[in-house]
């Protein structure tokens, strides 16, 4: 077991102490009611509490004018929420953890949807996320409103018994939009001059120190460089972060880019701890703690920037949605026990859809309370079919429950689609998730068997009270002549390792695993040309990923044809139908990915002969994983 020297000291911010040095970052969570303390929230943020974080930040709490840019902001600025925040923070200070609030303003990218007004900023440059609505600019006066409602924000805050506040001067938000040339354009005094540009969070943390208190702690979320082309650098931040500590604030939260940054920051391609350089030249300029940010989901990363003096603390948001004990299973040495977040931005996404947090690989995120785990009261024999993510999922669950469950998984090794779907570029994580779902079903207690085909006689002669079945899907292959030439194969045989002869490559479908088949084929050296028949490539990529994969497209050389398809395969390569026109696009191999189907063949048989059949996952319709994990969770929750 890796010793953790200094991940699990306490140290302080100004005047709090914190038991551990982790930090929640903020999220907004969509699990509160208008700014009120729901059943769901807490339940939330208790779990994180127990888990054994540090401090926990709240998702945003927006002043009232003009601010919100989604649905899930959080609020205390009514008095009748006030009690709610107030039992809440008393519960996590039970557990041994700390809470701070964290204050945002979305300034241009605010929507008038939500709002109800058009959304105001420094000056009146569209938000690239919302070019139709043109911000209004702000009156000296209204910007003097402003820093009046972050101040009685913190004042609320103190009142209620946070122990800190956090000031979001990052993502490109208001602050930063002052703070920033490219979208002040202001001729008073908060623009123009550095000094000005100052100004505005400045004059919120100096309000905040003279009336909440000076001792009183301020963090400030700080992108030590906005990663925009003519914007911030981590040069010109320096300067700013020792201003701001002159003005009083306790702890630097540093984190990376703007949300419209035309550089990957959070996505899977993005190593681990990739940007804790950031943190790191921040802490030379300042002499108050300062945490790094940015794709660090396990103890023994964030160990290893501690002890190499980057930062002091460590700040994580979306590695606490998938493993809320991270701290706890840290200090236990049950590592293998932490469900490392796999960087697969499905959380981000429903965010910016207004969306209730959720996690892809944590069913429970989101639903503690909900989807709490007990004890059965009536353990029964329990036969689960298939080894995917469903399967498995299922199996452990109704196994820690207490049923007597088996498992059976025709293939060789346990996994489904998880086993091909890690072999595309940066999927080291979900590598990783293959092994935490082995080691968890492993533990659980059911018996698993591999290379076992199930089949009605064999159901008939377990004899189990309930069976689920999860077999998973199959590749589908078009009918379309030359499908089943020789050097024609399937993504999903790629993926498993079929070698592919020659140079020139055609894959016929560029959804999201054409795609990666197309860049793992384009850095093994292969020509690539993919061909799909929609307007546009990658439709189904979520778009926290997609713009990024293409890029990388892009940059591979990886031929796309749209609006295009595929009449047959010839020896020449694949024929094509493209605006009326026919053409041959050479190929000296070609990969089929045109999607998959249930393999629905057993559970038909099944039919009518138990009394308790279940299909879940893929093997009920073709889905993500988050949602076959979700399905495979509330089954088991009931069995």
């Amino acid at each position: 077991m890796p010793h953790f020297t200094k991940l699990f000291e306490p140290i302080q911010i100004g005047t709090l102490e914190l038991r551990n040095r982790t930090i929640m970052a903020a999220m907004d969570t969509g699990l509160e009611n208008e700014g009120f303390v729901t059943d769901s929230l807490r339940a939330f943020y208790l779990e994180r509490a127990r888990g054994g974080v540090g401090l926990i930040i709240t998702g945003s709490m927006n002043p009232p004018r003009w601010g919100r840019a989604c649905h899930a902001s959080e609020a205390i600025y009514f008095d009748d929420a006030m009690e709610g925040w107030a039992a809440l923070i008393r519960e996590v200070h039970a557990e041994g953890a700390r809470m701070a609030a964290q204050f945002s303003h979305a300034g241009r990218h605010a929507r008038s949807g939500i709002t109800g007004v058009q959304p105001i900023a420094p000056s009146p440059i569209p938000s690239p996320h919302n070019v139709t609505e043109v911000p209004r600019e702000l009156s000296t006066e209204e910007v003097r409103l402003l820093i009046a409602d972050f101040v009685d924000g913190a004042r609320r805050a103190r009142e209620v018994g946070f122990d800190a506040v956090e000031l979001h001067g990052a993502a490109g938000f208001l602050v930063t939009q002052f703070l920033s040339p490219l979208t002040n354009q202001r001729a008073d005094e908060f623009g123009g001059s550095l000094e000005n540009r100052l100004r505005f969070p400045l004059e919120i943390v100096r309000g905040i120190k003279e009336q909440v208190g000076a001792s009183f702690p301020v963090i400030y979320r700080m992108s030590a460089d906005d990663l925009m082309p003519g914007g911030l650098s981590l040069e010109a931040n320096k300067v700013i972060a020792q201003h701001l500590v002159a003005a009083g604030v306790d702890c630097i939260n540093v984190t990376a880019g703007w949300h419209e940054a035309p550089v990957p920051q959070v996505v899977t391609s993005v190593p681990r701890g990739g940007f804790a350089y950031l943190a790191s030249g921040i802490k030379q300029a300042v002499s108050v703690p300062v945490s790094a940010c940015n794709r660090i989901n396990d103890p023994e990363v964030a160990e290893r920037i501690l002890r190499s003096g980057q930062s002091d603390l460590i700040t994580m948001g979306r590695a606490w949605l998938a493993e809320p004990e991270w701290i706890r299973k840290a200090q236990e040495g049950r590592l293998g026990d932490i469900r490392h977040c796999v960087a697969c931005c499905d959380c981000l996404d429903r965010a910016f859809q207004n969306l209730e947090v959720r996690c892809s690989i944590n069913p429970f995120c989101g639903r503690e309370e909900e989807l709490r785990l007990h004890p059965t009261k009536r353990p029964r024999r329990i036969l689960v079919i298939g080894g995917g993510p469903a399967g498995m999922q299922a199996a452990t669950i109704a196994a820690q429950r207490g049923h007597d469950v088996t498992l059976c998984e025709r293939s060789p090794q346990l996994g489904g689609e998880l086993v091909p779907g890690t072999v595309a570029p940066h999927k080291e994580e979900l590598a990783g998730f293959r092994q935490y779902l082995i080691g968890q079903l492993e533990k659980s207690g059911a018996r698993v068997q591999v290379e076992t085909e199930v089949t009605p006689a064999m159901v008939a002669e377990l004899h189990p009270e309930a069976v689920v079945v999860a077999n998973g899907a199959q590749p589908i292959v078009p009918r379309i002549p030359g499908a089943d030439r020789p050097n024609v194969v399937t993504a999903d045989q790629v993926l498993r390792g079929k070698p592919l002869e020659g140079k020139r490559v055609v894959i016929i479908g560029a959804g999201w695993v054409g795609c990666e088949t197309a860049e793992l084929m384009a850095m093994r050296g292969k020509q690539v040309t993919l061909v799909e028949m929609l307007p546009r490539i990658g439709a189904d990529i979520s778009p926290s990923n997609r713009w990024v994969l293409l890029d990388q497209l892009r940059v591979l050389g990886v031929a796309t044809l749209t609006k295009s398809k595929a009449l047959e395969i010839t020896d020449a390569g694949v024929l094509i139908e493209r605006e009326g026109q026919q053409q041959t696009i050479e190929a000296d191999a070609t990969v089929l990915s045109v999607g998959y189907r249930p393999d629905t063949h057993l559970a038909e048989q099944l039919k009518g002969q138990l009394d308790e059949l279940y299909v879940i996952g893929d093997a009920a319709g073709v889905r993500r994983i988050n949602a076959a994990l979700r399905e495979a969770t509330e089954l088991a929750h009931e069995l």
